[in-house]
């Protein structure tokens, strides 16, 4: 289900940029930023998909986005849907009120609107649900497992429409 929505919210996508959101100091919060060196591998083999670890400030990174003018921007960070942990959820930015984010400071709301309104890019966020948001630095299994399903989706995904 997630791999048909990642396809069609990239229907006409012309260039990608991938964040990657989260704070390694607080265990499963951290998955996203482990995903990024296979993201990046997976990037690297289409030249229009481009991938940001940003940690707990995805906002400092604007200026990367206004310099690359991606069409479509994909937010990816741990999210309390209400769900199993591991579990993998795509929402768009009229969904972010309604749920729990993780340690960022801005709202991946706000964010995504300053993105779709000074970049002009489209933005959708695939949230992870955590299991422990408690200090450290392990991950659980369950969201382990979750972080390497998403990076065989997304480059499937990648192969698809890039």
């Amino acid at each position: 289900m997630i791999e048909q929505q990642l396809v069609k919210f990239l229907g006409n996508a012309k260039k990608l940029i991938v964040m990657l959101i989260g704070n390694t100091l607080r265990c499963d919060d951290g998955i996203a930023i482990a995903l990024y060196e296979d993201l990046k591998r997976e990037a690297e083999r289409h030249e229009k998909v481009h991938v940001i670890a940003c940690g707990e400030v995805p906002e400092n990174f604007t200026s990367v986005l206004r310099e690359l003018k991606p069409s479509h921007v994909l937010l990816i960070d741990t999210v309390d849907f209400g769900a199993k942990p591991g579990d993998l959820a795509f929402f768009t930015p009229d969904q972010l009120s309604s749920i729990s984010l993780s340690s960022h400071r801005m709202s991946l709301r706000v964010l995504s609107r300053f993105i779709e309104e000074t970049i002009g890019a489209k933005v959708a966020l695939v949230g992870i649900q955590p299991k422990n948001l408690e200090f450290g630095f392990k991950l659980s299994a369950e969201v382990r497992e979750a972080g390497e399903k998403l990076v065989e989706i997304l480059a499937e995904v990648f192969r698809k429409r890039f």
